[in-house]
């Protein structure tokens, strides 16, 4: 779940672009659940991100302003949620790892035949980790030990990626898909190793060198409020 202060940052800058928008703009929100694939804890058996699971979600609120023709800038606030969960210990922790981010997207949206009925969008997305949560557990002779807590201390927390959407309208109604990549080699890793009680031999998000290159697929609903 968002925390008070991510909450109040939404609420912020849904209040910022009430005040913004003009003939020229649109405001809306919308929801949806996500799939999140890939990553270097693929490497362990028994992922559960091997089935088509949408267990994420996302919220955004989206400004749109109009640029020349057919073209507008997007931009806005965007909470969203990605992780795994492991299955298998047979290489080491069973690990479960869920964080929350607060994205900000700079998009050029295309209005396609300038109709008002289909959208693409695309452009970048840099994000913040507002929340990490690792819960890990090890049995080794007969002995369990599981370690959990907030990581995003010892987290890496200013990310970029790319974000495509398809996104259909029907009057104030649209519906649509999301694809966000985050760019390769963005380790959420930060002085966690020897501030966490399992080591690098034990611990599989220490081993995997934390949760990195992974995609993000969903689907949403949304409102145009302005």
């Amino acid at each position: 779940m968002p925390t008070k202060i991510t909450r109040w940052m939404i609420v912020f800058v849904m209040v910022q672009m009430a005040i913004i928008v003009n003939a020229q703009s649109k405001l809306y929100i919308s929801g949806g659940l996500s799939h999140v694939f890939g990553s270097g804890v693929n490497i362990f058996i028994g992922q559960e991100d091997f089935k088509f699971d949408f267990k994420y979600g996302i919220l955004d609120i989206e400004y749109e302003k109009r640029v020349v023709g057919s073209f507008n800038f997007l931009t806005g606030a965007s909470l969203f949620s990605s992780g795994y969960k492991t299955t298998d210990d047979s290489f080491s922790s069973l690990s479960d790892f869920k964080a929350t981010y607060m994205a900000v997207p700079l998009m050029v949206r295309w209005n396609v035949g300038n109709k008002n009925m289909y959208y693409l969008d695309f452009g970048l997305s840099p994000y913040y980790l507002a929340d990490a949560h690792l819960t890990e557990s090890i049995t080794r002779f007969g002995n369990t030990i599981t370690v959990s807590g907030d990581i995003a201390n010892y987290s890496n927390r200013f990310y970029y990626a790319s974000k495509v959407q398809m996104i259909i309208l029907l009057n104030r109604f649209s519906i649509g898909a999301y694809f966000i990549f985050p760019g390769k080699g963005q380790t959420t890793l930060k002085n966690l190793e020897g501030n966490w009680g399992l080591n690098k031999q034990q611990s599989t998000y220490l081993l995997s060198n934390g949760f990195s290159d992974y995609q993000i697929i969903g689907f949403k609903a949304g409102w145009r409020i302005l």
